[in-house]
């Protein structure tokens, strides 16, 4: 029996539908699998033509548990490169009907929570009698752009249904150190919204990890902090944890091949051991060294799953991370079993102010 109840998870990280990030998913022991409640954006798998190949690499890596899904809103190629993967996206995306076609597809998959639309603010009210009916809560995800229309979508959830059990996500996306200095702000919108929604949950999410990793050895996990200093403004009953895995908001081409890095995920810390000083050829011998000095550090701990055991192989000379992609699976893999041991789930009860 799936409990939809989302208030009850204590973290959402917030994937896309790519090689690491369903890796690190899919290897995840079962009991942080059945902890956490990933946010799936869903989008063209690789460069297969189907989207049938999006959900069935989707539930290779949660195997029938619950996620909330969204769409993505990457525009679609034309011409010689669209293929049939690209007309599903753009028909799920379509406004047509309320969103028709959105709320058929989450109807047929019964471990699938919806998000909300929020591309055509006339259709949220419409959308919000959809999803009461589906009857599995919903996730609301706001980018920092529509933070100014946060009153105006909660004033139109809250005329079709005060208790309705929605959770909002505040999504800064790519930010640096600076994300400390939102906390009041992110807390005025939560109230805000908390005086016309007393049931719903909340979120603030971001990625602060760094866009260059040249001479840096380790970094603070900001958004951590910033979840923690929203709590204590809000109160953390009404707080599940989120963040986008240590995976960079924006996803981007260019800049090179990166040198050969182990990065060692602690709760609230990042640490990274770089080898930059090597010929491609010697590529294997450099990850060697950087997971020697990574289990060698201090702060090393075996926790005893997939991610420390690529790392340890790694170490003893077996070839299991060779790649860039395969030390960033390894990286989310152990960010997120960190955080889903960190994060204590909320109390579901309504606000008191």
């Amino acid at each position: 029996m799936l409990n939809y109840k989302i208030g009850r998870y204590p973290y959402i990280p917030i994937l896309g539908v790519r090689n690491a990030e369903m890796r690190a998913l899919e290897e995840l022991p079962t009991e942080a699998k059945d902890t956490i409640l990933p946010y799936i954006v869903l989008q063209r798998w690789a460069s297969s033509s189907h989207f049938e190949n999006t959900l069935s690499r989707l539930d290779a890596a949660i195997n029938g548990r619950l996620a909330v899904v969204d769409i993505t809103r990457k525009p679609n190629p034309s011409g010689d490169k669209r293929k049939p993967v690209h007309d599903t996206i753009d028909e799920l995306r379509n406004p047509a009907n309320n969103f028709g076609s959105w709320y058929d597809f989450i109807s047929d998959h019964d471990n699938f929570i919806p998000s909300l639309q929020i591309q055509d603010p006339s259709l949220i009210k419409p959308q919000v009698y959809k999803i009461l009916e589906l009857d599995r809560g919903c996730v609301i995800r706001m980018p920092e752009s529509i933070f100014s229309y946060a009153n105006y979508i909660s004033t139109q959830i809250s005329e079709v249904s005060q208790i309705a059990p929605f959770h909002f996500i505040l999504d800064y996306q790519h930010k640096r150190r600076d994300i400390l200095t939102q906390t009041a702000s992110a807390s005025e919108i939560i109230r805000a919204i908390k005086q016309k929604l007393p049931f719903s949950t909340f979120s603030v999410a971001a990625s602060t990890f760094p866009s260059s990793l040249v001479d840096v050895s380790n970094q603070d996990i900001y958004e951590r902090q910033f979840h923690d200093q929203v709590a204590a403004q809000v109160g953390k009953d009404y707080l599940v944890y989120s963040d986008r895995a240590s995976v960079r908001a924006e996803q981007g081409g260019g800049g090179g091949t990166p040198a050969p890095r182990i990065d060692y995920p602690l709760p609230e810390k990042w640490l990274f051991f770089r080898q930059p000083d090597f010929d491609e050829d010697e590529k294997q011998h450099a990850y060697k060294l950087a997971a020697q000095d990574a289990v060698n550090c201090e702060f090393w701990e075996d926790l005893n799953v997939w991610g420390t055991g690529q790392i340890i192989d790694t170490a003893n000379g077996t070839p299991a991370i060779t790649s860039p992609a395969a030390s960033t699976a390894v990286r989310i893999h152990l960010h997120m079993y960190r955080q889903s041991q960190l994060s204590p789930g909320p109390i579901e009860k309504p606000w008191v102010d």
